[in-house]
């Protein structure tokens, strides 16, 4: 007997995966207009010449991050649910972390190490920095891979999995080749903004093949939704071959 219930429900839960994937391709612009805003609010805003103006883009800055970042989470979640992951709950973990973990570098970590006498402190923020990106890059790492035998689009989904996991080192290894490893003693906000335009290409390069992900998901998830429910009513109406008779 054709189980109706059961393929409404199934119906709804891919409709609500596929409206998670929209808000998440929302959130991916969102996220490279943020990135652009601090950019430029990191190579700009402590000159006197550019505070007010640095000012408002701190505030959409800020907008944007926090909604974009929110956004993507869902989709991300997303994902993992269309493609049967039980580990999408470690990215609403990265997530909240990432919120503690803001929190506590500006007000603990930060003004902390910078009392302790005797140590070199811009080398153990460094260090202490690289240690939580690199935690929360192998922890997400671990539940993407989740989902590494299934997932569809699979030149997209790799290409953002090498991106997000070596970007960071391709955009130090470019900036070191260009302008030098080490110390850079910098004498303009142009200069400034240029140090760091390796990090921002490849930010917004992994964002984009992110967004192509997700779009390329979405419309996976809309066929899957068809194809899926045509199989499901065949196995609820249960036909079953009769034994030859003899």
């Amino acid at each position: 007997m054709l189980d109706y219930d059961s393929v409404s429900g199934k119906a709804k839960s891919r409709e609500q995966i596929r409206m998670q994937l929209i808000i998440g391709s929302i959130g991916i612009p969102l996220l490279i207009v943020s990135t652009y805003l601090m950019s430029f609010i990191f190579s700009f805003g402590s000159y006197s010449d550019y505070r007010t103006i640095s000012r408002i883009f701190s505030y959409y800055a800020n907008i944007t991050g926090v909604t974009g970042a929110a956004f993507t989470l869902v989709g991300t979640i997303g994902i993992l649910q269309r493609n049967r992951s039980s580990l999408a709950w470690i990215f609403a973990g990265v997530y909240i972390i990432g919120w503690i973990w803001r929190f506590a570098f500006s007000h603990v970590i930060f003004p902390g190490l910078f009392a302790i006498e005797g140590i070199d402190s811009i080398l153990a923020i460094s260090v202490v920095s690289n240690i939580y990106g690199y935690s929360l890059i192998a922890v997400s790492f671990y539940a993407w891979w989740s989902i590494h035998n299934v997932v569809a689009n699979r030149s997209v989904y790799f290409s953002y999995l090498f991106l997000y996991t070596t970007g960071s080192v391709i955009a130090y290894l470019v900036g070191g080749l260009l302008f030098g490893f080490g110390v850079h003693v910098i004498y303009s906000p142009e200069e400034s903004f240029m140090l760091g335009m390796p990090s921002l290409i490849m930010t917004t390069l992994e964002y984009l093949v992110l967004f192509l992900f997700f779009i390329s998901q979405l419309f996976d998830s809309r066929k899957d939704s068809r194809d899926t429910i045509l199989q499901d009513l065949g196995e609820s109406i249960g036909f079953q071959h009769s034994p030859p008779m003899l």
